[in-house]
Formats: C-alpha cells, sequence, structure tokens
C-alpha cells in the first residue's frame, strides 16, 4: 500500500476503492528507533473490529465491489473521522 502518512492521519480509517474501511493508521513511535519517514503501521479491520467488539460497540461490514472516485472516497473518511484536541 502506497500512501503519504501527516501526523495527524494517525487514528483515521485506511479504505479501499470501493470505499470499505481496511484498518486504522497508528501513530508513529515518538522515542526508541525511529522508522524512514515514509513508513507507517496501520491495524486491519478485524482487529479494530474486534476491539469494537470488547468496548461494546457495534460495526457493520459492507459489501460493494463499485470503486468510488478520489474525491467520494475522501468525503468518505471525512465522515469516519472526529477531530480530538489534547490541552496540557
Amino acid at each position: 500500500m502506497a500512501l503519504t502518512a501527516l501526523a495527524g492521519d494517525a487514528g483515521g480509517p485506511i479504505l479501499d476503492l470501493t470505499g470499505g474501511v481496511l484498518g486504522m493508521l497508528l501513530p508513529a513511535l515518538s522515542t526508541g528507533p525511529q522508522l524512514p519517514a515514509d513508513v507507517a503501521f496501520s491495524l486491519d479491520h478485524e482487529t479494530v473490529q474486534a476491539a469494537l467488539r470488547d468496548a461494546g460497540k457495534s460495526s457493520q461490514t459492507a459489501n460493494s465491489s463499485e470503486q468510488m472516485a478520489a474525491e467520494d472516497i475522501s468525503a468518505a473518511a471525512r465522515s469516519l473521522t472526529v477531530l480530538i484536541s489534547r490541552w496540557r
């Protein structure tokens, strides 16, 4: 998979060409050995579904094979994310 992950992207969904969730982007490590800037890790959708289930939350599985335009995938991703600010 090729993508350019920015610092604020961690926790966001990774979508396929049909808008289905493949997983969730993980944050880069802030301490210890560092990965190259163009390397990122993610959780797969099964792990995300299991974490939701363990937290008492539900999820839905979509079965679509129709590819979406890039701008529609971006809109879908925006609808799945929220901004979280942390104050010190």
